[in-house]
């Protein structure tokens, strides 16, 4: 496993809050939101997605946050959409 680049603690905290707010949806079955946040990801979303559809895109954009500080930024202010 690859060492994370320059996360931060400011880092866990706002992927936690983003982790938090995409289970909270999830659990309400209100999939908008979490919709709303991929898309502004730039990461296609099919119409009507399914939670497991969704739950794949998430877990591949994880996947690369803590090697991209860039993205890592971008995914923070995307997360406005849910959090």
């Amino acid at each position: 496993m690859k060492t994370p680049k320059n996360i931060t603690g400011a880092d866990v905290v706002s992927i936690s809050a983003i982790n938090a707010a995409i289970a909270k949806a999830f659990s309400a079955d209100q999939l908008d939101p979490v919709v709303a946040y991929l898309k502004e990801m730039w990461i296609a979303v099919p119409p009507n997605p399914t939670k497991y559809v969704l739950d794949q895109e998430i877990r591949q954009l994880g996947v690369q946050l803590p090697e991209d500080p860039v993205l890592r930024q971008k995914a923070y202010a995307a997360a406005k959409t849910i959090v």
